[in-house]
């Protein structure tokens, strides 16, 4: 039985693994994340099933911490961008170090999950701009985390399956921390 199981599995192209995850995740918050985040959770969940050895999961894991990183640069990052150019800031945050904005364009390079994480924790435009609608402490300690395990999947060939299965765990559940990133998600609108 786990074989058929299995060989259903390896017929069935990512995109067919929406309805698991729209089980996984319920269907209210599934149906509000951006189809990017979708695509990328959809991947990681078809390579996730490919794979049974206990050391070969880097591209499951990454994936998820992409759709990761593409839900929190839609829901947070984006619109405080863009709140800023409406503004007619040109450059965000000024100062040394990395910007968000720089002579009027968004910097490519400053546009990663760790670096998001960093803006939350330490940057108080934007946490104030993310507070009226998101828990941010909790988002930026869940982006610490997420970057940091995709960094772990990225850098080390012998990513730990335990690792893996925890990310997924956290991502992959209608609680976990995609939750955190739609508050209104179970309330009505």
């Amino acid at each position: 039985m786990e074989i058929l199981r299995r060989v259903e599995h390896l017929s069935r192209p990512p995109a067919a693994f929406g309805a698991s995850l729209s089980a996984l995740l319920g269907e209210p918050l599934y149906s509000r994340l951006q189809e990017a985040t979708q695509r990328r959770l959809q991947w990681a969940e078809y390579l996730y099933n490919l794979n049974l050895e206990p050391d070969g999961l880097c591209m499951p894991a990454s994936m998820m911490a992409r759709g990761y990183e593409s839900e929190v640069l839609q829901r947070i990052v984006w619109p405080f961008i863009i709140k800023l150019r409406d503004a007619g800031v040109q450059s965000y945050p000024e100062g040394p170090g990395k910007q968000l904005i720089k002579s009027g364009e968004v910097q490519k390079r400053s546009m990663t999950l760790g670096d998001f994480a960093l803006y939350l924790k330490n940057d108080e435009g934007m946490r104030k701009h993310a507070s009226a609608e998101f828990n941010v402490e909790a988002i930026w300690r869940d982006a610490t985390w997420v970057a940091h395990v995709r960094n772990e999947a990225v850098h080390n060939l012998a990513f730990d399956r335990a690792l893996a299965d925890r990310l997924r765990r956290e991502i992959m559940r209608p609680d976990g921390i995609l939750s955190r990133l739609h508050p209104k998600v179970g309330q009505s609108y």
